[in-house]
């Protein structure tokens, strides 16, 4: 009979404490949490996919387990508040002992529990931490069940804001079913559970994404912008992926919520190319050329030495500078030399007869000359070749008869018989006009 008595006892105390009740965490996940009676009157979590029930969980203590709260602290953990109560004697109603604070993962496997020797009477759940109040006394819980100070929120987030809560919640004054805000801008959120309520403000900066090719912190060749927000792109409405060709500078500014804006800046540099003998390459900066070159780029306009420039082959040897320009004031100055060469001669070089390139000006023995030039005189030359109009190098070769040097010595021995002959002939005909 006192076992009966304490049983209505107990089911009245359950009554007053909580019914069971299904809380969706997730998409397609529910937890159901209630008691039930055995020998003991226990706690019991069911966790159902959809509509099917994955699994069930007895939460026994050793004495009368009333679950009463149940707190997300997490995307894949939760925790329950449940009060233990003994037996009493002499027909005294259940005496309480103690209030176990659960944890346990969505699969439903108990990750760690802890103890805690007051009563609450109210409960609270945001930001993934579980508030306990008891009279005028309020404690906070984070997800590892560790007590804090109070409950803190950054500020600033990127992208967008989630925020976990129960109750009421309320953005800019108007009630929202969830927080989560991907719009950019600047929101004053606040919660409302029975009496408790907790108000915060914070900024949702745009994740903007510039799409495109990035090189040393700058854009090459055509971009996109991809964010949430009113965009404007140098003061005018952009579309959101719309592509942007144009080199030069830009201003992106996106407006949010409340008179929020952001404000970045970007370059979108030229695509620089150059020809020589025929082969197309990528422009290096201070890039040394031995021949005539000629420039492509995306720019809007090229200058050449601070001229025009129409991609014609620049055939002159010396010092360059090549400006690009873009859009809102955007200049890059690179800069190359043409230096002149020399194809076909080689210095201490012997020759019978020699024809050589200059690519530029030069000095040979003194004489101006350019392009292609032979000498078939012999001697000794020097090839001094001009960059700027003075010596950039010199090279010397010597250029010898064509015939070889048995050919020569037969022509000297042949000449100095011909002047015996001659010699000779002359002195017999000065003979006879003596004898006449």
């Amino acid at each position: 009979m006192f076992r009966n008595i304490l049983k209505m006892f107990i089911m009245i105390i359950a009554t007053f404490i909580k019914d069971s009740e299904e809380v969706y965490v997730y998409k397609e996940r529910s937890i159901e949490y209630g008691n039930i009676e055995n020998n003991n009157f226990d706690g019991y979590i069911r966790i159902y996919e959809e509509s099917i029930l994955v699994n069930e969980v007895i939460y026994d203590s050793g004495g009368h387990d009333f679950l009463k709260y149940l707190a997300i602290v997490s995307d894949k953990e939760f925790v329950m508040v449940c009060d233990v109560f003994s037996d009493s004697k002499d027909y005294a109603l259940p005496i309480y002992q103690k209030t176990m604070l659960i944890k346990y993962n969505i699969n439903g496997e108990l990750l760690t529990e802890k103890s805690i020797d007051y009563q609450p009477k109210i409960y609270h759940n945001h930001n993934n931490c579980l508030i306990l109040r008891f009279n005028e006394e309020i404690e906070y819980y984070d997800s590892d069940l560790e007590l804090i100070d109070d409950i803190s929120v950054n500020n600033v987030h990127i992208g967008e804001f989630h925020y976990q809560y129960q109750g009421e919640a309320y953005i800019n004054g108007k009630m929202v079913e969830e927080i989560n805000i991907k719009y950019p801008g600047i929101y004053k959120i606040k919660l409302v559970d029975g009496d408790y309520s907790y108000s915060f403000s914070v900024i949702v900066e745009p994740d903007v994404l510039i799409e495109g090719d990035m090189v040393s912190g700058f854009y090459l060749g055509t971009v996109k912008i991809f964010s949430y927000g009113e965009l404007y792109l140098n003061n005018e409405v952009y579309k959101i992926g719309d592509s942007i060709y144009n080199v030069g500078n830009y201003h992106l500014l996106v407006l949010g919520d409340n008179e929020y804006r952001y404000e970045k800046t970007f370059t979108i540099i030229p695509d620089i190319s150059v020809r020589q003998e025929g082969v197309l390459d990528v422009f290096i900066n201070n890039t040394d050329f031995y021949n005539p070159v000629q420039f492509y780029s995306n720019a809007i306009s090229i200058l050449l030495n601070d001229e025009y420039y129409g991609s014609e082959y620049i055939c002159e040897t010396g010092n360059y500078k090549i400006t690009f320009l873009g859009i809102n004031d955007y200049r890059l100055d690179l800069h190359f030399r043409i230096l002149p060469s020399i194809q076909g001669v080689e210095d201490a070089g012997v020759y019978q007869d020699i024809t050589f390139n200059v690519f530029g000006n030069a000095r040979l023995n003194g004489e101006l000359i350019s392009g292609n030039y032979k000498v078939t005189d012999p001697g000794q030359y020097k090839l001094e070749l001009l960059f700027n109009g003075e010596v950039y190098n010199s090279i010397e070769f010597k250029v010898i008869s064509g015939k070889s040097d048995n050919e020569v010595e037969e022509d000297s021995y042949l000449s100095y018989l011909k002047y015996i002959f001659l010699f000779f002939g002359l002195l017999g005909g000065v003979i006879i006009l003596r004898k006449k």
